[in-house]
């Protein structure tokens, strides 16, 4: 069945490769499954008629998907692919980023670069992600994950927003440029969800480029299937500059703080699509 086959009859693919029915339009907001619990994969809210722009299992070290480029650093090991039987997507094999005890904000573990998105405006990303139980928040309260670029730099971030060991790390979306005055875009629907140390969370970002001049862009995020942001008002733009690329780097912190003892944060399966 074609992908237009599928949209008109009320069907999305999940990055799983099951179809679940669903009816949704393509700009409106889409929740399939209310989520049930962390890491649990409750539906997918992957836009209908996205186009797959990239996807990695972490089953190797060298990026081996040909629908996009890729650029991998294992920053002297610090990123490797390893055994997790328990992961909810692509087990046995999810990618590690170690911190050791010593590391210091400011610097990422590695990182995977995803170039050539097609010329999108508009972007679906898909992951899950698990904390060590013991895994500390720097003391900026910004931990970040993942970037996406726009306009030649990178303009919207992921980050698990707190400090310590004992107070909850919160998945927010951040801004970084100078069109919108905001930069943080907290949970706002729902009921806030943490991203808790020690289990599978699944993370799904809808970000929809605003019109140049206008303030219609989108952010949408969904943790485990439920809604926990939506944003409709936001200037990412000033010209009409398509996404550019996406940045799987966890950068730690700010730059002062320094990780107390070795601390890991695991990804499976990173799914992203677009639409012009």
């Amino acid at each position: 069945m074609s992908i237009m086959s599928r949209v008109l009859a009320g069907y999305r693919r999940r990055p799983s490769g099951r179809v679940l029915a669903c009816a949704a339009v393509l700009l409106g907001s889409t929740t399939c499954g209310a989520g049930t619990g962390p890491g649990e994969d409750s539906g997918n809210n992957e836009p209908p008629g996205f186009t797959p722009l990239t996807e990695h299992p972490f089953n190797t070290i060298t990026n081996s998907d040909s629908g996009a480029l890729g650029q991998w650093s294992s920053n002297g090991g610090m990123f490797a692919i390893v055994n997790d039987r328990t992961a909810p997507r692509s087990a046995p094999n999810v990618g590690q980023f170690t911190y050791p005890a010593g590391f210091h904000a400011g610097s990422a573990p590695g990182s995977i670069e995803s170039d050539n998105l097609s010329n999108v405006t508009q972007l679906y990303l898909s992951f899950w992600m698990k904390l060590s139980s013991n895994f500390q928040g720097e003391g900026s309260n910004t931990n970040k994950v993942l970037f996406v670029w726009l306009s030649g730099h990178p303009a919207v971030f992921l980050s698990n927003e707190g400090s310590g060991t004992g107070a909850p790390l919160m998945p927010t979306v951040r801004y970084q440029g100078s069109v919108d005055s905001r930069e943080y875009f907290y949970q706002n629907v729902g009921t806030s969800q943490a991203m808790t140390r020690g289990q599978w969370r699944r993370w799904e970002v809808v970000l929809l480029a605003n019109t140049p001049g206008q303030a219609n862009g989108v952010i949408r995020w969904w943790i485990d299937g439920r809604k926990v942001g939506e944003y409709t008002d936001v200037r990412f733009r000033s010209a009409a500059d398509p996404w550019q690329w996406v940045f799987l780097q966890p950068i730690w912190g700010g730059v002062s703080g320094t990780v107390a003892s070795t601390q890991y944060l695991w990804i499976d399966h990173l799914y992203v699509s677009g639409h012009s």
